[in-house]
């Protein structure tokens, strides 16, 4: 009969716990041994096992000591991998190893404890700026997209230090191209944050993009860039994409306001006027719209006064730019009655005539 001490286990059981603490003790593998002697392989066995979370905690401590790349990538491995003790222990470990660590934590990026892992490299500072460039060319689109907000963090926290927003510029600007449609609205929303006009060209490319979600981040960022996006708009309204030509009307009525030097609307309304005949009916629609919201008053005072000058060489281009002004641009009848008269007083009598018919 089996013998019960009140109400502890049965001696058998008692006799097979005692049994198996003997041998965890004799087969508990001796962490300090393998941190001397450098057994990077037992103590990544260690770490991987079904072993008490407290023995695994040690073997990462150990790896931390070892600290050279073999073993700071075992550690990237626990932290990744190792359930919440042994990953919270292996991410200690990373961040104490500072900068040398900042290749290995990029590992993570994309990975289940991802967010954790950019956090730790945007600590690093400055530091975290190169593996975070090389973690947008990773193969899976997760860990580019947090490689691309990890690059936006770290320029903001650094406050547009030089010599790491000119890289994170420049990857962004790279990154319009990725062949995931996040990562390239992703891009254009960090190009917008950036707001450096010189981002205007290529956003204004991407206007064409085959993903509405891209266009429109696009989009928004070149309205945030304003006037300085106009002569890259003016490009993309001679795209042969319809939705580039859309887009581009649509934003030059918007960025080109009363404020914009009489040059830059001058060359949104010329380029515009070009478009009005577009052969999408849409787009003739958008670009109509684009030429009502413009103020057209003075672009058209400053091409008369070039007209007025006998002596120049393109005098007919001018006079055909104005006729397009009054015709699709220039709202006010005054306005255009006044231009007509000017017209007329110039010399050009036919077409002073040719204008009052058509416009009234």
């Amino acid at each position: 009969m089996t013998r019960v001490l009140g109400d502890r286990l049965p001696l058998e059981c008692r006799h097979g716990v005692h049994a198996m603490n003997v041998l965890r003790r004799l087969f508990r593998p001796n962490i300090a041994k393998l941190k001397e002697n450098r057994d990077l392989g037992k103590l990544r066995s260690v770490v991987a096992s079904g072993a008490a979370s407290e023995l695994r905690v040690e073997a990462v401590e150990a790896l931390a000591a070892l600290a050279d790349e073999p073993a700071r990538t075992a550690l990237v491995e626990a932290f990744v991998t190792g359930g919440d003790e042994v990953s919270q222990a292996a991410e200690t470990a990373l961040r104490n190893l500072g900068p040398e660590a900042a290749e290995q934590l990029a590992g993570a990026v994309g990975t289940a404890v991802g967010g954790r892992a950019v956090d730790a490299l945007l600590d690093l500072g400055a530091a975290a700026l190169e593996p975070l460039r090389s973690a947008t060319g990773a193969a899976d689109e997760k860990t580019r997209l947090q490689a691309l907000d990890g690059l936006l963090e770290l320029d903001r926290r650094l406050c547009g230090q030089e010599d790491v927003r000119e890289p994170v510029f420049r990857t962004l600007l790279a990154s319009l191209g990725d062949r995931s449609p996040a990562c390239r609205a992703r891009a254009a929303s960090g190009l917008e944050a950036m707001g450096d006009g010189r981002a205007g060209r290529a956003l204004a490319a991407q206007l064409k993009d085959r993903d509405e979600a891209v266009r429109g981040a696009c989009r928004k960022a070149l309205a945030a860039l304003g006037a300085t996006a106009v002569p890259h708009l003016v490009g993309a309204l001679r795209d042969r994409n319809p939705n580039s030509r859309r887009l581009a009307a649509e934003l030059l009525g918007e960025t080109c306001s009363p404020a914009a030097a009489v040059d830059v609307r001058l060359e949104a309304l010329a380029a515009l006027v070009e478009r009005a005949r577009d052969g999408n009916a849409e787009i003739r629609e958008a670009v109509g719209r684009a030429l009502q919201r413009i103020p057209a008053g003075d672009a058209v005072a400053s091409q008369l006064a070039l007209l007025a000058d006998p002596e120049r060489g393109d005098r007919d281009a001018t006079l055909e730019l104005v006729k397009g002004l009054l015709e699709h641009a220039v709202a006010d009848p005054g306005q255009r009655a006044a231009a007509i008269r000017r017209i007329r007083d110039l010399g050009f009598l036919r077409e002073a005539d040719d204008l009052s018919g058509r416009l009234g």
